[in-house]
């Protein structure tokens, strides 16, 4: 899936401790004020066997990865799900809201430049979420806040404009 082999590992691979120093020389000592982005549990869960299988569960940089992780999945899918209601694909995602991808998909490199695009993209293309999030909403059996809020103004005042229900779903999409 990934297209990284075994001879592709011994060649160029790194073993993981050496791999944890670099990045965390990249990423720098000061962690206050950064945050790791991931698209859905797998990395996670990878990392949490990989630091158990060298002994690195207890180590305090691989543990503040886990405290300061962020799963963009799962933001991103209260959003804007697939017509049958499943969460979609970075690569769904991405044409959804038109984002290019770059290089392979399922490659570490590339899947984070693509995540860094479609969470920009999120954050720019109101329009487009709030569509995707009227779907969603119709589609939810549960009640999101603004269809709560606006099922509130409805009963107390009776009446809810189509503009005042798309204000409500832009606050919230904020």
């Amino acid at each position: 899936l990934t297209g990284i082999t075994d001879l592709y590992l011994f060649q160029y691979g790194l073993d993981f401790e050496d791999a944890i120093e670099k990045f965390k020389a990249y990423v720098g000592k000061d962690l206050n004020f950064t945050s790791f982005m991931t698209f859905g549990g797998y990395d996670m869960r990878l990392l949490h066997e990989t630091a158990l299988l060298n002994n690195l569960e207890e180590d305090d940089f691989v543990n503040k990865i886990f405290k300061k992780n962020i799963d963009f999945n799962q933001v991103f899918s209260k959003f804007v799900r697939s017509e049958r209601n499943e969460q979609l694909s970075l690569a769904d995602a991405c044409k959804l809201f038109k984002v290019e991808i770059k290089g392979t998909l399922h490659d570490p490199e590339y899947d984070a430049i693509n995540l860094a695009y479609l969470y920009d993209a999120f954050l720019k293309e109101k329009g487009i979420l709030r569509d995707e999030y009227l779907k969603v909403i119709k589609k939810n059996p549960h009640l999101p806040a603004s269809l709560l809020k606006a099922l509130k103004k409805l009963t107390s005042e009776g009446t809810l404009t189509y503009q005042e229900f798309i204000q409500m779903i832009d606050e919230e999409v904020k």
